[in-house]
């Protein structure tokens, strides 16, 4: 963090207090705070490890397809396939397949697409991987949505419900 600026609202706030050492304390707060999120941060979501290429997985072309991203792609989410050499037959398997596909096929949905290529009893390790690619949520909305639900159930006047009870409301 540069020169500890945590904006200028704050640092108004901390220069209008009257006790220096107080204003100190809190910066020294803010500086611990943003610096323990950072280290969060890089230690639980660090983008450089994140495969750089998935356009594979849009099935566009036959172009944007190739071993290596699938290989990468296999060894961030799933290392014990990414050292199969099945992943390699099932990748040249899928571009022959893209090739001698017809028109109608590519102006299909991406999730359409690969359900018709799963169907073939081929992919057991690319589906694997797909799968778990597109099962991870893009967002915790539904998280939220309970979330919310219980807060609207759990009011003042129900505050003493058990836990049991609130889930029963909620289903």
């Amino acid at each position: 963090m540069q020169k500890n600026f945590f904006g200028a609202m704050t640092q108004s706030k901390l220069q209008s207090l009257e006790d220096s050492n107080l204003a100190n304390r809190i910066e020294k707060e803010f500086s611990t705070f943003y610096s323990t999120s950072v280290d969060y941060i890089q230690k639980w979501f660090r983008i450089t490890d994140y495969p750089s290429s998935s356009k594979w997985l849009m099935l566009k072309s036959v172009d944007t397809i190739s071993y290596e991203d699938i290989r990468k792609s296999a060894e961030f989410l799933m290392p014990e396939i990414s050292v199969k050499d099945s992943l390699f037959d099932e990748t040249s398997l899928l571009i022959s397949l893209l090739k001698g596909s017809k028109e109608s096929f590519h102006e299909l949905p991406i999730d359409k697409k690969w359900a018709v290529l799963f169907q073939n009893e081929l992919f057991s390790d690319l589906k694997k991987l797909v799968y778990t690619i597109f099962s991870i949520p893009t967002s915790n909305t539904a998280v939220e949505r309970i979330f919310s639900l219980c807060k609207k159930q759990w009011t003042d006047d129900r505050n003493c419900l058990k836990i049991d009870t609130v889930k029963s409301l909620l289903q």
